[in-house]
């Protein structure tokens, strides 16, 4: 045993950084061991050990398609279960590390079924950082295609994240906030239907007043701002149930347009020109008509990302 844990904190080791030299087979050789172990060690030190080892391979595209080749993603599905902290932490930066990759390995992630017990951990862990991971998870999920999205509103993900925004730290918030974002951007009509019958426009409209002061979460407070302004301005029947939504928290757009980030206030004010173009206060704001009103905009798409980012 202590042989064992010393090599596979070894093998860890070597792929600690990107810019190993081995070939494929050498790496696929390291997989199947990793493979082996994740089958049956019941030492947890060593488990840990060898799905850092998977977290370092995944953390390159390119190795990404040999994990799933050599089969381990459905191993990792009772890890993302364990009651050791350190084994379920670990797992779910393995699966996060997936379906950050393209949509092909996304589906090979769900596939899995790792889709339940990542949710399971947003909604029950009491560790804050791995509800925070989760909810990373889920946000990637979310920037794949409509038929990933339509998993996770099936899951019933949808009310979770709503609870979490509603009483979580920014913390887990900020990537929360991030499953709402990418939904709007990315989902179908119907989908967005789903969002805004559910409470949706609510949870992300209260968004805006929490991080509204906080100059660290301005990006994810102008990509709030901006989903609301995509979903105005699609042709459905969801138009005025949102703005006489947003109608309730105006006050707090309008305060926006001080914001000192300058995106947040060109977000605000395209919002605000756009929607509510009778709005008295609209002209009321710092600077002129033409400074405020500029042609900055938000990518129109979600995507994929490294957590941290």
């Amino acid at each position: 045993m202590s042989q064992l844990a010393n090599s596979t904190w070894a093998l860890s080791n070597i792929f600690r950084t990107p810019n190993w030299m081995l070939t494929n087979e050498e790496v696929t050789l390291a997989i199947s061991v990793v493979k082996d172990i994740c089958l049956s060690s019941e030492n947890n030190k060593v488990l840990v050990d060898a799905l850092w080892c998977l977290k370092n391979l995944t953390m390159v595209d390119s190795t990404i398609e040999l994990v799933i080749a050599a089969d381990i993603l459905p191993l990792l599905t009772p890890h993302l279960k364990s009651p050791d902290q350190k084994v379920q932490d670990t797992a779910v930066r393995v699966v996060g590390n997936i379906v950050s990759a393209t949509d092909v390995q996304t589906d090979a992630a769900l596939e899995a079924g790792i889709l339940a017990p990542i949710h399971n951990i947003l909604k029950n862990s009491v560790v804050d950082n791995l509800r925070k991971e989760a909810a990373w998870v889920l946000s990637n999920i979310t920037a794949g295609t409509t038929q990933q999205i339509q998993k996770l509103l099936d899951e019933g993900v949808l009310l979770t994240i709503y609870d979490v925004i509603s009483k979580d730290s920014n913390n887990v918030v900020k990537e929360a906030a991030y499953v709402l974002v990418n939904l709007v951007k990315g989902g179908t009509t119907n989908q967005q239907k789903q969002f805004v019958d559910t409470g949706g426009v609510d949870s992300l409209a209260s968004l805006i007043p929490r991080f509204q002061k906080e100059s660290s979460l301005s990006g994810i407070l102008s990509l709030a701002l901006d989903a609301i302004s995509a979903m105005l301005a699609a042709d459905s029947d969801n138009v005025n149930k949102i703005k006489d939504q947003i109608e309730e928290g105006l006050d707090i757009l309008l305060e926006l347009r001080t914001h000192n980030d300058a995106t947040v206030v060109s977000t605000v004010n395209n919002l605000l020109h756009e929607h509510f173009p009778d709005l008295e206060e609209l002209n009321s704001g710092g600077g002129s008509d033409e400074e405020n009103m500029d042609n900055t905009s938000l990518p129109g798409t979600a995507s994929k990302y490294v957590a941290g980012e």
